[in-house]
This record gives structure tokens, C-alpha cells and sequence, in this order.
């Protein structure tokens, strides 16, 4: 470059950087070059590693940087196969690539500490984190059956295990237990429907030993009323301590099983070829630093209800993306969807995700976000997908019963 755009290069950059430290965004603008977006890219990606910088660090780093810039100019070839390398190293799916792209920027950090860009404040490593003491208690729940009718009484068995090498306390006992109505992935805590509070004994247990205790439930929540058919979750929260450490006490809390209360009149079972597609237009797309309008077409291809779920299948593509796939980052966001049976809303989260060249694979109600079934009575049932990342819906679907 001559030397009078390198002397504004050099004192924009300068004042960039001094903005950035200060806090403010760098906006790119529509001739900004690509030389000089990079770098302003590259040094945002530093001052966030470096967290709050001692004094100096500013000078230092517009130092070097501006040294490294140049030295590009001169060699900018063998830094164009430097990127090129790079890139290859991020796989092309948007989950792996934020994964890799995480991963890039800690082996460029490495290579810019030891080139002196950037002083760390001392050599020495961080401490380890100290492992996690082995568990002492092995606890399981197992309900007589996985499906219950409505009104019928849940039983459930407890077993608590010693797993450690001697005597073992747990206090208080029995521990607290709650019935959860379970939310999905991505949204609020599961709703609490029924509270056990824990009891006033205390168990001892030799190693090896295992004790049970058996819970009735009637499937009423706390205010008395019978609980709605769906997928009900027990959660269990134990303390258990050493006899000769009795105040290094190991607390847990989680999740230990689940059951299914169904409709009186039993659940729809049927498969559905649906096909139906809805587009929504004009949605913002950002393409090379330009904003496009995109359209993004989803087809609702099946519906599976069975017995105990139900599941739905989907396909999305855009006719007019300028991406030449679908690993651009706005195609990655969180899917979300809920679907109504006769009037009631029920959410069905976010969609299980797969990518592919012509499109994206989109499926609700996989295993880990298992959705209730549909009533064998059923008159009116709708799918709607609210969201796909940033774009707002609804693609809504009426789904043929007959």
C-alpha cells in the first residue's frame, strides 16, 4: 500500500483500537476493506481474551499489530495459506463449526503469546481444579409399571447402595422427593406438582448395603387435584456422610425416572404423511457484510402418534439464499414449535436439527425431549413452528385427522 493510505491506515486503526478498549463496537462500513476489517476482527478476538488489560496493554498491543500488519503485507501470501489451513481445520456443520472455531481461536491465542504480540501477566499455570470426591451413595427409583391410568395410585421403590468402603449416613431419611411435570429444553425449571418433605431418621448403611423405601402417589398435586395425562418426572434430593467425616456431607439432586399417565380413552396411534409447506418471505439475511431478503420454505412431512409420544417431522430449504448451503449461522439457531390439541397449547421446544446439502432436517419429540401423546379422540390437531433462530414464524400446519 503507498504510504499516505498506510499513514490513514495506521491512524484509523489506532483509533479503533482505542474505541474497542473503551468498550464501543466497531461497525463495519460499505467500502471497508478486507485487510482492515480482518484486523479489526483479529484484535476484538484478543481483547477478549485478555479480559480486564493491565495498562500497557493497549500500546502494546496497537504496537503489534500494526508491526504484524505490515510484516502480512510483505508475506501476504504465506498468510493467505496460514487462513487457508485454518479454515480447513472447521468442519462445515454450524454445531461442530462453533465448536472448532472455539477451538481455533485458543491455538491462535497460543501462537500470538509465544510470538510476544501478547505478555501474559505470569508464566506460572493456573492451579488444577481439585477432582470431585468419589460418591458414596448409589440411589435408583423404579416405578411398578411406566404407564399408569388416571386416578390410579404410582408406586415407586427407592434403593439407596453404599458404594463406599465404610459406614455410610444418610440424613435425614426418608429424603425429599417431588413429582415434576418436566419443561423442555431451552425453557423454565420443571413445574413442581407434588412436594414430599423429608422425613426425620437417619439411615446407616455398611458398605455394600442397600436399604429401600416405597412411595404411594395418587396423582394429586399439592392444592389436591387430579394431574393432567403426560409425562411425569420423580426428582430426589439425599445427603449421605462418612461415619468418621460427618461434616463433609455429599448432597444430591436430579432426576431418577419417569412415567407416563395416559388418557382414560387411551391415545391416538396413527402415522400421518402431511406434506403441507408454508413460507414465510423477506426474511433479513446478512451475506458477505450486504443484507439480503430470503425466503424459507417449510414443509410439515409427518406426523408419528403413538401410544405413548408424539413425534413430527419437518424439512426446511430457501429457494433464493445466496449461501451456497446451509451451514451459514442464521440456518443454525434454536427451532422452536408447539402444537394444539382441540384448543390446548403444548409446547414442543426446540427441533432436533440435520443438516444436509439441499435442506435441513427438523424432528420434535426425539427421547431427550419426549413429547405427551395426542387422545384417541382428538378432533382438532395443529403444529405450529413459532421461530427458526432469529427469524420470527408462525409456519402454522393443520394436520388431517382422518
Amino acid at each position: 500500500m503507498g504510504k499516505n493510505r498506510k499513514s490513514n491506515f495506521d491512524k484509523e486503526f489506532s483509533q479503533a483500537i482505542d474505541r474497542m478498549l473503551a468498550g464501543e463496537k466497531i461497525e463495519p462500513y460499505a467500502d471497508m476493506p478486507d485487510d482492515y476489517q480482518e484486523a479489526i476482527d483479529f484484535a476484538r478476538k484478543l481483547i477478549e481474551l485478555k479480559g480486564v488489560p493491565r495498562p500497557s496493554f493497549k500500546v502494546e498491543l496497537k504496537d503489534s499489530l500494526l508491526s504484524k500488519l505490515s510484516e502480512m503485507e510483505q508475506e501476504k501470501a504465506g498468510w493467505k495459506r496460514f487462513q487457508e489451513r485454518l479454515r480447513h481445520l472447521v468442519p462445515q456443520r454450524p454445531v461442530w463449526r462453533a465448536v472448532a472455531a472455539s477451538l481455533t481461536v485458543v491455538v491462535v491465542a497460543g501462537v500470538i503469546w509465544g510470538t510476544g504480540i501478547l505478555t501474559p501477566e505470569s508464566s506460572a499455570p493456573p492451579p488444577m481444579p481439585a477432582a470431585p470426591p468419589p460418591p458414596l451413595l448409589e440411589v435408583s427409583a423404579v416405578p411398578d409399571q411406566t404407564t399408569y391410568l388416571p386416578e390410579q395410585g404410582v408406586e415407586i421403590q427407592f434403593s439407596f447402595t453404599n458404594i463406599a468402603s465404610e459406614l455410610v449416613t444418610v440424613s435425614p431419611f426418608p429424603p425429599e422427593i417431588k413429582i415434576l411435570l418436566p419443561t423442555l429444553p431451552g425453557r423454565d425449571l420443571d413445574k413442581i406438582v407434588r412436594s414430599f418433605a423429608a422425613g426425620t431418621e437417619e439411615l446407616k448403611l455398611e458398605p455394600g448395603e442397600t436399604a429401600t423405601y416405597d412411595l404411594t402417589w395418587d396423582q394429586h398435586d399439592d392444592q389436591g387435584q387430579q394431574v393432567a395425562p403426560g409425562w411425569y418426572h420423580i426428582e430426589i434430593k439425599h445427603t449421605a456422610s462418612k461415619v468418621t467425616q460427618p461434616t463433609r456431607r455429599q448432597s444430591f439432586r436430579g432426576t431418577i425416572t419417569k412415567f407416563l399417565i395416559q388418557f382414560p380413552q387411551g391415545a391416538m396411534e396413527k402415522i400421518i404423511e402431511v406434506n403441507q409447506a408454508q413460507t414465510v418471505t423477506d426474511l433479513p439475511f446478512m451475506w458477505k457484510r450486504e443484507e439480503y431478503s430470503v425466503d424459507l420454505t417449510i414443509t410439515l412431512e409427518q406426523v408419528e402418534l403413538t401410544k405413548d409420544r408424539a413425534m413430527f417431522f419437518a424439512f426446511a430449504t430457501s429457494p433464493n439464499s445466496p449461501s451456497t448451503g446451509y451451514d451459514h449461522p442464521q440456518f443454525g439457531g434454536t427451532v422452536r414449535a408447539q402444537y394444539i390439541v382441540d384448543g390446548v397449547i403444548k409446547d414442543a421446544g426446540p427441533a432436533g436439527m440435520r443438516y444436509l446439502p439441499n435442506g435441513i432436517g427438523l424432528i420434535w419429540g426425539y427421547d431427550l425431549a419426549r413429547l405427551d401423546p395426542v387422545p384417541s379422540d382428538v378432533r382438532e390437531l395443529t403444529f405450529t413452528i413459532t421461530k427458526f433462530g432469529d427469524w420470527q414464524g408462525p409456519w402454522e400446519f393443520e394436520i388431517p385427522l382422518q
